[in-house]
């Protein structure tokens, strides 16, 4: 996890697994989705943000490589990082980690710049692009 800029740290809710006594599938999307969020947080990537309050992120493709199951009662890592930037949307890589495990999912999010208003995507703002090369720690 050392090589994440955001890691999120959760414990596993004995309503994440499922009839087979694991943590459903679904759930991994979730975990993604709380490490994506907690990296726009750092990045100011939301549309109540003064400057950019009719534009925001949205989901265009997920994915997920399940490697272990996972089961309550246990404790996450969930670290996110950019990988990839493009002119209009950029790729996040995922991965969880649990202390009784190792690593137990990879996956990956592609989220694109999106106006609201005008319903289309759009180029990815300067001053975001910055604000993700200094979390990143490189220049894409």
């Amino acid at each position: 996890m050392k090589d994440f800029p955001v890691i999120v740290r959760q414990p596993i809710a004995w309503g994440d697994m499922d009839a087979y006594n694991h943590v459903n599938n679904v759930m991994y999307f979730r975990y993604f989705e709380s490490s994506r969020i907690a990296y726009f947080y750092k990045i100011n990537f939301f549309r109540d943000d003064e400057k950019r309050e009719d534009t925001g992120p949205i989901l265009a493709h997920t994915s997920c490589n399940f490697i272990l199951p996972l089961v309550y009662p246990d404790a996450i890592e969930i670290g996110v990082r950019i990988v990839k930037i493009g002119r209009t949307s950029f790729t996040m890589e995922h991965a969880i980690s649990s202390p009784k495990l190792g690593l137990v999912a990879r996956g990956e999010s592609v989220v694109v710049c999106f106006d609201f208003i005008k319903n289309h995507k759009i180029p990815i703002p300067a001053d975001l692009r910055q604000a993700i090369e200094i979390l990143e720690n490189k220049k894409f």
